[in-house]
């Protein structure tokens, strides 16, 4: 199936809304809906086809801009229906043995006056021609194509594509976030351990900090300790040497003071 537009896909849908409800469609009832107060006549002898407009509603000008509307809207009407035909979407079949001299469907009233623009391309003439008189039974193909969303099978398999590159796109960003959510926390606690050994080896530094305080008090203690020994020793000593000397000068005056004596007795 080729791809549609909007147009088309309206006009395929007023087709299946009829098989919905048990009614078989013809060109007539599908194009009815474009021809508000205008009308198609055909004239099946003449093998002529012309678009029709209340003239009380559409002066020269306005008229030609609708002619020429509603003349891409047939082509593409007939063209689609063509196409459907020829690919097994739809058959069209003819329910009546001869067409009548002419006809014309519409919603243009009855006796009111009109102007008319002839349809010249003969090969559109000739699908009106044709079509006008034949009904319109969907098949299933066409109803498939409608449930799928009017896409064809490239289209189907293009946005099957598309879903499974967005899901595929969706779980490798969760695994992404995933992989990022582990990788801060793995950093977080990286950053954690690090702080906790830097702290513990600042507390076992001060520590050993604390230690070498400790011994080099103790040193210093243990220094000073010494140094007094020592310093009490020479005191003891020098203390001793004092005594001694005074020892001896006491003992120098008691013989001075003996041999004076002595001298006053002999004289």
């Amino acid at each position: 199936m080729r791809q549609i537009n909007n147009f088309e896909k309206e006009i395929l849908q007023r087709i299946i809304n009829y098989h919905n409800r048990a009614i078989i469609p013809s060109l007539a009832s599908v194009i009815d809906t474009e021809l508000d107060n205008k009308a198609i006549y055909l004239d099946f002898v003449a093998g002529t086809s012309e678009i029709r407009a209340d003239i009380a509603l559409y002066n020269q000008d306005i008229a030609f801009d609708e002619f020429r509307k509603l003349t891409l809207e047939i082509v593409t009407i007939v063209n689609l229906l063509k196409y459907l035909q020829d690919n097994g979407y739809l058959t069209l079949f003819k329910e009546a043995n001869n067409p009548p001299e002419h006809t014309i469907y519409g919603q243009l009233i009855q006796g009111h006056n009109y102007i008319s623009l002839a349809i010249v391309d003969p090969d559109i003439t000739k699908l009106l021609l044709d079509y006008s008189y034949k009904s319109i039974l969907v098949g299933q193909p066409l109803l498939d194509f409608a449930n799928n969303g009017f896409r064809t099978e490239n289209q189907i398999h293009t946005d099957e594509a598309r879903i499974l590159q967005n899901e595929a796109r969706v779980q490798q960003t969760e695994h992404n976030k995933t992989t990022r959510r582990d990788l801060t926390i793995a950093l977080f606690a990286l950053v954690v351990s690090t702080l906790l050994s830097v702290c513990e080896i600042y507390h076992h530094t001060k520590e050993v900090e604390y230690l070498k305080q400790e011994v080099e008090q103790e040193k210093v203690i243990k220094l000073n300790d010494n140094q007094r020994q020592e310093f009490g020793s020479k005191i003891d000593a020098s203390t001793k040497l004092i005594e001694q000397t005074n020892k001896k000068l006491d003992e120098l005056k008691l013989e001075q003071q003996q041999t004076s004596g002595q001298k006053k007795i002999s004289k």
